[in-house]
């Protein structure tokens, strides 16, 4: 407080004026939402940093099988193949690789280098049942895809709700 010639009569008063002027500024940044939008583009930043030398793996299926997404559609899969998502103890940074439907044919994952996978019905159903596990409340799927009974299957509708466009 010198350094400011600022000479508070007693530590309770010292501590009033860290805690209502200086502070304050810091709080107010927090309350208007200035602080999480500033996060948010650092930790944008960072991932992309991060992943700049990755490729992508665009999974294509090629014998009809439909991809469907869950509610949680980038999920995180660990170093084993086994655990998946934050849920699953895989954050961002520990995972293998990143993976996400974005269509009925298709989803992304990262890898190191860019390509294209054509892959089979096992596949497929191996990240639908991800999706599946992975899911809050919803998953959605094409309604000719016959999925549903996948995801009946694997996560019982008792807080599921399964949609179809």
């Amino acid at each position: 407080m010198e350094r400011y010639g600022i000479f508070p009569p007693s530590r309770s008063a010292a501590k009033n004026i860290v805690d209502q002027d200086l502070t304050s500024s810091t709080r107010k940044l927090f309350e208007s939402g200035v602080m999480f939008r500033l996060r948010v583009v650092d930790l944008f930043l960072h991932a992309r940093n991060y992943f700049a030398n990755f490729g992508i793996q665009i999974l294509r299926s090629n014998d009809g099988a439909q991809f469907l997404i869950g509610d949680v559609p980038s999920l995180t899969i660990g170093q084993d193949g086994k655990n998946v998502g934050l849920s699953g103890g895989v954050p961002l940074y520990d995972a293998q690789t990143l993976i996400m439907p974005f269509g009925p044919r298709f989803a992304v994952s990262l890898t190191k280098q860019n390509e294209w996978v054509d892959v089979g019905v096992e596949e497929v159903n191996w990240v639908n049942q991800i999706q599946l596990s992975a899911a809050h409340e919803h998953v959605y799927f094409h309604v000719e895809s016959g999925l549903e009974n996948l995801a009946q299957e694997v996560r019982p509708a008792k807080n599921l709700r399964v949609s179809s466009p």
